[in-house]
């Protein structure tokens, strides 16, 4: 990882904590992991990638796009988007990624996706903002569609020593509504250890019938 842009996600950390999960980037091991999935033999691929950061999934993402594959690309700091738009922005992709400063829940893109890959640090939502996230991305999906995200190993209990009584009830409320896609949606998950802090990437496949009892 260039230093550069260890530099930039410090920066940026310091300047947004609450809506950043660590105070490192993700290892490429981790990357690799949740980009394991990012398959489609038919036709051209449609994908999303929320909460990039400074792009260590990205470069992952990028490397595996195809020449009529599309990257959208939603990442709400600011210091961050402008990162991706240098380093991804046309350099070298033939027009295939797009960066957007905004919000994908309150400002979602229009038509459907084969893939998301989401690098939001949902344990420091509020449990309302976890739920519209994965319903969002619920309905972004085509069917059959694809969601890779990752969790870091106990990063709730861990969090929960540092907060109080309130802090905790929203942890229990944020873990059981991650309980509930994963059971409903998931088909595969890949514990990747040698990354700090150790993490767990989880696929889930988006299909019709299930789809139809996630709201």
């Amino acid at each position: 990882m260039k230093i550069r842009e260890r530099f930039v996600f410090l920066w940026g950390f310091l300047r947004d904590a609450p809506r950043i999960g660590s105070v490192t980037p993700s290892s490429r091991r981790l990357a690799l992991a949740v980009t394991a999935e990012m398959t489609s033999p038919n036709g051209a691929r449609r994908i999303l990638e929320v909460g990039a950061g400074t792009g260590v999934i990205t470069r992952e993402i990028v490397s595996q796009l195809r020449e009529n594959d599309t990257l959208d690309i939603y990442e709400m700091n600011q210091l961050f988007a402008k990162h991706l738009r240098k380093e991804f922005g046309g350099n070298g992709t033939n027009g295939q990624v797009r960066v957007f400063e905004a919000d994908v829940i309150s400002s979602p893109p229009t038509g459907k996706y084969d893939h998301i890959i989401s690098g939001l640090p949902m344990n420091n939502f509020r449990p309302e903002r976890v739920r519209s996230a994965f319903q969002t991305f619920i309905k972004l999906l085509s069917d059959g569609g694809r969601l890779s995200f990752y969790q870091y190993i106990f990063g709730r209990p861990v969090q929960s020593v540092f907060v109080g009584g309130k802090g905790r009830r929203r942890l229990r409320e944020v873990g059981t509504i991650f309980r509930e896609f994963i059971d409903r949606h998931e088909y595969r998950r890949v514990p990747v250890l040698r990354n700090f802090p150790p993490a767990v990437a989880h696929h889930l496949e988006i299909t019709s019938d299930k789809n139809s009892n996630s709201h």
